[in-house]
């Protein structure tokens, strides 16, 4: 298998997973807990952080997703909600910075923390803009369950240290390993 059709495999499942994940929390909530739930952040920096540019996809079909699942909320709330989740990009800047260092997993924590701020301060200062304001510091509490599961998912995920790796380097480092391991 090529890494490009490994590439739309990985994409398409992540994508779908999360949109999934996201439309049972949104509509039914986790343990009975009725507020907004969501996993849209880690998974669309996990899938930056896997394929780089191409999991903007991911973060595109997150943001639609969300557009689909929350159709029947205030719609300056949903415009404002998933404008700022196109925010989860900008961690294509940064994300390179942080790629081969030895505490790569503390930097990943760290860059979610950024990236889930700027996601949260976008959507805020939306609401503001569409009129639909809302105290920071409520707007912060209410997104801290989330942020908190957002943290869980990506420690669960690093405990399987394929998934928070650049996919292409990682596949043609085993592509040349296996090679090498034939011609012994």
């Amino acid at each position: 298998m090529t890494i490009a059709k490994l590439r739309i495999i990985d994409l398409a499942v992540f994508s779908l997973l999360t949109i999934i994940i996201d439309f049972v929390l949104g509509r039914y909530g986790l343990f009975g807990l009725r507020m907004y739930l969501s996993v849209s952040v880690c998974m669309g920096l996990m899938m930056i952080i896997r394929w780089r540019k191409w999991g903007i996809l991911t973060v595109i079909v997150i943001v639609i997703g969300h557009m689909i699942t929350f159709w029947n909320n205030n719609l300056l709330v949903l415009i404002a909600h998933s404008l700022s989740l196109l925010g989860i990009i900008l961690a294509i800047i940064i994300e390179p910075k942080i790629r081969n260092k030895t505490n790569h997993f503390e930097l990943i924590i760290f860059l979610y923390s950024g990236i889930y701020l700027v996601v949260v301060l976008l959507e805020w200062m939306f609401l503001f803009l569409f009129g639909q304001e809302i105290a920071l510091i409520n707007h912060l509490f209410n997104h801290s369950v989330n942020f908190m599961l957002g943290l869980f998912i990506l420690f669960l995920i690093s405990l399987q240290k394929e998934l928070l790796l650049d996919m292409n380097t990682y596949l043609i480092e085993k592509s040349k390993e296996r090679k090498n391991e034939k011609s012994n």
